[in-house]
């Protein structure tokens, strides 16, 4: 029994010891570690080996140009969209106010960074790994004061086993810090237990790394002259002095661009076998055609937004760009909104709450807004001093422009049969 423990023990580390190589062949030599980043970070999942080859990790990701394009739609229309905080009041209504909670989430978060900024990289981290973090100095009433993110990568929420506190290890430059929970703003996207949220550049390495594989293979079809390595036949063997020097020979006569369609020329009886591997053979094109919309389903993004507009037209293409603000940034809107409350401080955190304004990803399109100011104002849920303001107009004090309109043919139900009767006595 224990020579069988002792033989399953000297295969599993000599399988260790094959991967440990393979890795570090694919590293430039150096052995990657699963659990840890570019930085040294322990975060589970920021190195992982694809099978197509490629580790993916937070940067290799974003390589691939359509996943750096989705990632980017995401976090640059949401810092491109306005937001102010509001009152609620007695009666039910809300009105937009001025606050400090407002000014600190959209316009200076850190003395670094502006509120655009701001948004953006929480974005950038919560599309791309899940979650969005930033390390909060907070007033002696409990309301924030600064907010400085911090790469999703390095930072890594934990639930202590005694008392079921939740706080968080941050790798800041090479050092270990834990955080309370009420000191880390934390984003989450959707996941199984609700205290991290799952991690989209991992669940998907298979793909990315297909697509830098695909990429990676391109490149070096280019760098050995547009054409796979030929297979040459030399009857007999070589020496070592021998097939060192016919191998430099071919490099530096046949490889790269510049010897591109150049006819080979072959000594001592090399022979050229043209039933090599072709590259259409790998179907490279359709490759990363196809890698395209796989990679979009990702993120949820519609491929017309990243520049592929093989199936988009002029019927179809204003109906996406909807779909675009309601299936994929509204659920990131709604995440900032909702956790924005715990920015203030606690007795006003029923009192006030956070909001985007959506009608500003219509300002492109002036026949939509204008339709939908239209409707509004016609069925009394503008003024025309409130549709000004979106258009960021002065308001106007005149008679009327606070009032709320309605059309002249739209009546009460519970008026008709009053209106009736008054028509009955007007005809007699």
């Amino acid at each position: 029994m224990a020579q069988s423990s002792g033989t399953r023990l000297n295969l599993f580390r000599r399988a260790a010891l094959r991967a440990g190589s393979f890795l570090a062949s694919m590293g430039g030599g150096v052995t990657l570690n699963l659990l840890e980043d570019n930085g040294g970070n322990w975060a589970r999942g920021n190195n992982q080996l694809s099978s197509a080859g490629p580790v993916i990790n937070d940067d290799s990701a974003l390589a691939v140009t359509t996943a750096f394009a989705c990632v980017r739609t995401i976090a640059e229309t949401g810092g491109s969209v306005s937001g102010a905080v509001y009152e609620r009041q007695a009666n039910g209504n809300a009105v937009k106010v001025d606050h400090e909670v407002g000014d600190l989430l959209f316009n200076q978060p850190n003395a670094d960074m502006n509120g655009v900024e701001f948004i953006e990289a929480g974005l950038t981290n919560l599309a791309a790994r899940g979650n969005g973090y930033a390390i909060v100095t907070r007033k002696p009433s409990g309301e924030a004061r600064t907010l400085l993110p911090v790469r999703a990568a390095r930072c890594e929420p934990k639930r202590r086993e005694t008392d079921g506190s939740i706080y968080y290890k941050v790798n800041d430059r090479g050092r270990y810090e834990e955080y309370p929970q009420e000191k880390i703003w934390h984003l989450k996207g959707f996941g199984y237990t609700g205290l991290v949220g799952l991690s989209p550049i991992s669940y998907a390495r298979q793909a990315l790394g297909l697509a830098l594989a695909g990429e990676e293979a391109q490149a070096k079809l280019f760098a050995n002259g547009l054409a796979p390595t030929a297979l040459v036949k030399i009857p007999g063997w070589l020496t070592t002095d021998q097939r060192k020097l016919a191998e430099e020979k071919l490099a530096k006569l046949h490889q790269g661009l510049t010897n591109y369609g150049k006819p080979y020329l072959l000594e001592g009886g090399m022979e050229l076998d043209d039933g090599v591997f072709a590259p259409k053979d790998a179907q490279f094109l359709e490759l990363r055609k196809m890698q395209v919309p796989e990679i979009c389903r990702l993120w949820r993004i519609s491929p017309h937004m990243v520049a592929d507009l093989e199936r988009a037209t002029n019927n179809n293409i204003e109906q996406l760009s909807l779909e675009f603000i309601m299936y994929t940034m509204l659920p990131y809107f709604r995440r900032i909104e909702r956790k924005a409350s715990d920015l203030f401080k606690p007795s006003d955190r029923r009192k006030y709450f956070v909001q985007f304004n959506f009608e500003s990803l219509l300002r492109a399109d002036s026949q939509a807004r204008a339709q939908l100011y239209s409707i509004l104002l016609q069925n009394g849920v503008f003024s025309r001093n409130e549709v000004r303001a979106l258009e960021n107009r002065n308001r106007v004090d005149e008679e009327g422009m606070d009032d709320y309109t309605v059309q002249s043919n739209m009546a009460l139900l519970q008026l008709l049969e009053t209106m009736q009767r008054s028509q009955a006595k007007g005809t007699q």
